[in-house]
Formats: structure tokens, sequence, C-alpha cells
């Protein structure tokens, strides 16, 4: 599927202040020193979590590390978000504005977001006259399947697929189970992500007793 964002972390080592004397703004003050720093967009950023600094028996104003999650479109804006946060200057934190010994002490990057999938078509849209049982293949047409995935998985209205197999990022097929119903919707569920096309698909009809 196609990426939608992808989600670094930064950790940070400031010194001379405890987690209980952290507060809204010395982390409001960070993000934007953050985002000034990387030219990304502090509405895309947050502070994780404020832990004490291990390493000392005191923790009253030994220092805390921060953990900030940063956003950003790819992950090479990712990468160059972190690289530059590693050369952050001094920042002035805190109603105070007092300066902290900060240093970065680690960073993850590569934690993508992906595109939920959609579909937009389905072939055959009903059981076909010529078919006798009740295994019909369909075709899904749509968008952000994924690169070869075979955990994906179709179902249709409340039945799941006998069969899913992945053909590309915007084909699956899907062989049915036996169903009844009209209008039934198809889903695709692909890494935990779900695309429903309502009213895409009709079962074959109950047989009738005439005599």
């Amino acid at each position: 599927g196609n990426v939608s964002a992808c989600t670094a972390l930064l950790s940070l080592a400031v010194g001379g202040i405890s987690p209980s004397d952290w507060t809204d703004r010395h982390s409001s003050d960070l993000l934007a020193a953050i985002a000034l720093a990387t030219g990304l967009d502090v509405e895309d950023m947050s502070v994780v979590s404020v832990l004490a600094l291990s390493g000392s028996r005191r923790l009253l104003a030994q220092g805390v590390v921060v953990t900030v999650s940063m956003v950003a479109s790819s992950g090479q804006g990712a990468a160059a978000a972190i690289s530059t946060a590693l050369a952050l200057p001094p920042i002035p934190l805190g109603a105070n504005a007092t300066v902290y010994d900060m240093t970065v002490t680690g960073s993850v990057g590569g934690a993508f977001v992906f595109n939920a999938p959609a579909v937009f078509a389905v072939q055959p849209a009903f059981h076909p006259p010529f078919v006798s049982g009740d295994e019909v293949t369909l075709t899904l047409y749509g968008e952000n399947f994924g690169g070869f995935d075979p955990s994906g998985v179709a179902s249709v209205g409340d039945t799941q697929c006998a069969l899913t197999s992945w053909v590309s990022d915007s084909i699956m097929t899907c062989v049915t189970r036996p169903g009844t119903g009209q209008n039934k919707p198809v889903r695709i569920s692909v890494s935990g992500q779900e695309g429903v096309l309502p009213g895409a698909y009709t079962f074959r009809p109950k047989p009738v007793v005439v005599a």
C-alpha cells in the first residue's frame, strides 16, 4: 500500500529537573523548538513519556528522559528530522525559560503508517447463471492492497471467502462460499485495515419449487 506517514521516536535526556517538575509548558516549548529546527508541523509531534533518568540514587533533580513522537510524510523526511534533531541548540524550557543540559540519547525511525485498502469494483457483480456450484471467483479492483501480501482476507456480506489471493496492489481475487442475499457488501482486510464496497455482489437465488 501507499505510505501515508512515517513515525520517528526521539529520546532526550534533560538534566536538572525531576518528572514532578516537568510541566505541559516544558513539553510545548520542547516541541516548538524541534518543529522549528526540523521544519515539521508541531501538530504532528507529541511527548509520549517523561520518565526519571536512571543511574542516580537521587531522583529529585537528576533529570528526565523525554520521548518525542514525530510524524513525517515519508521515511526520508523522518530520517532528516532525526538527523536535524541530533544537533539541537540549547532550548529554553518552562515558564522561567530555563536552559537545561540536554542530550539526544536515542532515536527510532521507520514506523510506517499505510493507507487503508479501498475496493472500487467487483466482477462479476452477481452469481453467473451458467455456474451451478456455489463457488465463484470474484475479482476485486481497488488500491492499497499492498506489496506481495498473502495475509489479505476478503469477505462477501458476513461470509469470509474460501480463498483470497493477492494479484497486485490494485487487484485481489476471492472464491466465494455458499451464501444468500442480494447487494451484499464486499470487504477486503489488509494489515488490520479494511476497505468496503457496499452492494457489490448478489448470491445465487435459492431454487424455487413450483410443483
